[in-house]
């Protein structure tokens, strides 16, 4: 009697454990993860997470260990992009989201490229899978990080309507060195810590950024290298930050996503010279890019 007990209970651990591996494969498959190599390092995400809109695409997940990986891609649907400065699809990794650390991207240098391809957008799950590769550059110290055998699978999403920036005219001026400066292109991006209003002169290789605290409101704040607004000035390969100056906001509508201001400040450039920016104003409607839940 004991001896058929046993055989039965052999054959029901047995039945069980298949189940229970055909089902915990079948979970394993469908969870969300994202991977990737550091440097040659393994680097995972347990936990990622994705936004889409209709003209955007972020995928970002953080390791146990506080390092953190976000794409961003200007198309709402799936493909293959390249990333690099010239088309703003871009590939970051941030050492360390504890600290107030600077990133590695690929739009700091025109060195940074890289790769992602968006496999699959599934709308019933709302998940998203695909690959991706890049090198991206820090442009405080010229270092880079080196991405590869990226993946995301089965990442969930979200689905934000946003707001259409088509309907209104970014502008920046300002004075450079005693020159008239107007950028041909004018864009601004909210994250998840600051606004980012950012003028281009291609033609000249030049661009001027300014990066304003998310929540600032109207009035006079200080620029400098300690912030609360902090503000570069590019030059071909380099890259000058402001070291003193000052912004007046004049209106910030949170709600339609506009803020308005004058700046002026100066920096040092490459030649130990110090120049003046002045005179300058912007106005911007920005696109809301945050990660937060």
């Amino acid at each position: 009697m004991k001896q058929h007990i046993s055989i039965i209970t052999l054959f029901t651990l047995a039945a069980g454990f298949l189940i229970s591996c055909g089902t915990g494969g079948n979970n394993t498959q469908s969870r969300p993860i994202m991977t990737a190599m550091i440097n040659s390092v393994n680097w995972r995400s347990a936990d990622p997470h994705a936004r889409i809109s209709d003209n955007s695409i972020v995928i970002y997940g953080t390791s146990a260990n506080g390092q953190t990986i976000q794409i961003r891609i200007f198309a709402g649907e799936s493909g293959d992009y390249s990333l690099n400065q010239q088309n703003r699809h871009e590939g970051k990794f941030v050492p360390n989201m504890s600290d107030a650390v600077i990133a590695y991207s690929t739009s700091s240098s025109n060195l940074g490229t890289g790769q992602v391809f968006v496999s699959a957008i599934n709308e019933e799950s709302r998940t998203i899978s695909g690959t991706f590769s890049f090198k991206a550059y820090r442009s405080t110290d010229g270092s880079f990080k080196s991405i590869s055998d990226g993946r995301f699978s089965n990442v969930p999403y979200k689905f934000i309507n946003t707001i259409d920036t088509t309907l209104f005219d970014n502008i920046m001026l300002a004075n450079v060195d005693g020159e008239s400066w107007s950028p041909n292109q004018v864009s601004a991006v909210m994250n998840d810590t600051a606004i980012i209003i950012t003028g281009t002169l291609s033609a000249e290789w030049e661009s001027l950024r300014l990066i304003i605290p998310r929540n600032t409101g109207a009035g006079v704040q200080f620029i400098g290298s300690e912030g609360p607004i902090y503000s570069s000035f590019q030059q071909g390969f380099y890259t000058y930050w402001a070291t003193a100056g000052s912004m007046t906001i004049s209106e910030h509508d949170q709600q339609q996503q506009i803020i308005k201001g004058t700046f002026f400040y100066n920096f040092v450039n490459n030649g130990g010279v110090t120049i003046s920016v002045n005179g300058g104003q912007f106005e911007a409607m920005y696109i809301d890019q945050t990660t937060e839940e």
